[in-house]
């Protein structure tokens, strides 16, 4: 039961109030929408998000949360407060990206680790880890030199909204 083992050992310990790792929906979800193309006006496709869930042994799609949440998780992750010193150092062990093999809005991701994304942006190092569902999508990084971490959740999916969530400059709004 891979959903009990991340509410016993990540969300109750951690007091993450907003997030729930289920295969069963709430009552009530954020309404999400998508455009194949930039000109494309967006549609709602929640009913496709909510039927989006793989179970428990995907994991994906039964995670529901709130950036908060999510940024409390990445920064306590990041600052060595759940993991071993064994883990952390695999889980930090980044290999470079092949730039010819990125889109070019992500250029300044460098590296990739064990599940974490290694960004060089204006304010240095960025940690964490960015993606998409059908519908949704979001980023949520740790910046060590100033242990401050920033978490985007968008309910929307379009190649507007990805340019600009992917966007060097959109870390550079945020500072």
């Amino acid at each position: 039961p891979s959903y009990q083992v991340i509410t016993e050992k990540i969300i109750n310990p951690l007091g993450l109030k907003n997030t729930i790792a289920s295969t069963l929906l709430p009552d009530q979800l954020t309404r999400s929408y998508y455009a194949e193309t930039a000109n494309e006006a967006l549609t709602e496709v929640t009913h496709i998000d909510n039927n989006g869930i793989g179970g428990e042994g995907a994991i994906d799609g039964g995670m529901i949360s709130t950036s908060s949440d999510v940024a409390q998780f990445l920064e306590t992750l990041l600052t060595n407060k759940m993991l071993s010193p064994a883990s952390m150092q695999q889980l930090q062990t980044f290999v470079d990206n092949d730039p010819d093999r990125l889109e070019p809005d992500l250029k300044y991701n460098k590296q990739y680790g064990l599940g974490l994304m290694k960004l060089d942006t204006n304010q240095g190092v960025a940690l964490g880890h960015d993606g998409h569902v059908f519908g949704f999508g979001g980023k949520s990084y740790y910046f060590p030199k100033q242990k401050v971490t920033v978490c985007i959740l968008l309910n929307t999916w379009s190649p507007k909204v990805v340019a600009l969530l992917n966007a060097k400059e959109t870390f550079n709004l945020l500072f």
